[in-house]
């Protein structure tokens, strides 16, 4: 009697373990008109070969420094320093349309002798460029605006047709030297002159004296 019991038992246990698994693996149905569509996972093989270490580096300049030969684009000979002599002419220029301080009689608007005749050389040059003329602040306010006013006025008596968007206050362009570092280059540059450019191992020293120079060495006989 317990023998068959348990065979019975075994066996409910058995057909409850098949269907369970066959419940289990058997998909549930879809839905009726969907279409699942399935997308392929991105490729992970390894490209074939293996660039070097030099290939890389390579690489890198080119994107970073270099560039590439497909990219290069061939220049005039000289177009480098042209463009920079450009630059600084036109630099020089537009720093020569600015009048100073000096350019005036102290503390009034009027045009002292040379700045008289920085404003006749502006005139030959004025129309080819459109550089502005630059008064320099300085003074008491309300004077630079006199001076910009008193400018156009001697610019329309001198026959110049100019906008008054042309004529601005404000700081000079060029910032020169102060007064002991013009004096100590100019001490040099007499000195490099006097030697023909040869010796340049002396200077002028910071009190402006010149410092002795090292005699030339003595030519080597063959």
């Amino acid at each position: 009697m317990k023998s068959d019991r348990w065979s019975r038992s075994l066996a409910a246990l058995f057909l409850a373990g098949s269907g369970w698994s066959v419940m289990a693996e058997t998909p549930a149905p879809a839905e009726q008109g969907t279409v699942i569509e399935v997308t392929p996972l991105p490729s992970t093989a390894p490209p074939q070969g293996r660039m070097g270490v030099l290939r890389r580096c390579k690489l890198w300049l080119q994107d970073c420094f270099l560039g590439y030969p497909s990219e290069f684009e061939p220049v005039p000979f000289g177009a480098a320093l042209r463009a920079n002599m450009t630059t600084m002419v036109a630099n020089g220029e537009a720093a020569r349309m600015v009048f100073y301080d000096y350019d005036f009689i102290p503390g009034t608007a009027s045009l002292n002798h040379r700045g008289q005749e920085h404003l006749a050389r502006i005139q030959q040059g004025f129309f080819k460029h459109n550089y502005p003329i630059i008064i320099e602040w300085c003074g008491p306010p309300g004077l630079a605006d006199a001076r910009r006013l008193a400018l156009l006025r001697d610019l329309s008596i001198g026959g110049v047709a100019v906008s008054p968007q042309r004529v601005v206050t404000g700081p000079p362009i060029a910032v020169g030297m102060s007064g002991l570092e013009s004096e100590i280059v100019y001490r040099n540059l007499l000195m490099q002159t006097q030697s023909a450019g040869i010796s340049m191992s002396g200077g002028v020293s910071r009190s402006g004296n010149a410092t002795p120079q090292a005699p030339p060495p003595a030519p080597v006989q063959p």
